[in-house]
């Protein structure tokens, strides 16, 4: 079964270590991620005060950080899945673009969905008199 002829060989490409190519792009948002979790956790201590239990707030902290990515991850593929999947936006614009307009709106329409849904769902007479988008 020698014939001769040795098989093609495809390069393999080079990532360049552990984060791959776009490392700049991986360590960006890993800071984020860092400073956002300072920033809340000094928020959740100031907010609690000085008897809550530290231990807890952190635990929540990291949590609310999880599930808040995973529910914009989850409403980030729902939209641009197509687009980069069609070919019409690299992953690096679909990113762009989601988080401008996903951050835009939950700045802008964000503290009124509460509001909406305990004058909605509530009993509490308090809750009812609270503005809300209706």
């Amino acid at each position: 079964m020698a014939s001769g002829l040795q098989d093609p060989i495809t390069p393999t490409p080079q990532y360049g270590g552990l984060f791959g190519q776009d490392r700049a792009w991986h360590l960006s948002f890993g800071l984020l991620l860092a400073g956002s979790f300072v920033l809340f956790s000094f928020w959740a201590f100031d907010y609690a005060g000085p008897g809550a239990n530290k231990l807890i707030l952190v635990l929540a902290t990291v949590v609310g950080m999880f599930m808040a990515f995973n529910v914009g991850g989850n409403d980030v593929a729902n939209s641009f899945g197509t687009s980069v999947g069609a070919g019409t936006l690299s992953m690096k614009q679909a990113l762009l673009v989601a988080a401008i307009f996903e951050v835009s709106g939950a700045v802008i329409a964000g503290a009124m969905s509460p509001r909406q849904f305990a004058a909605e769902s509530s009993t509490c007479p308090e809750c009812r008199s609270l503005p809300t988008t209706s």
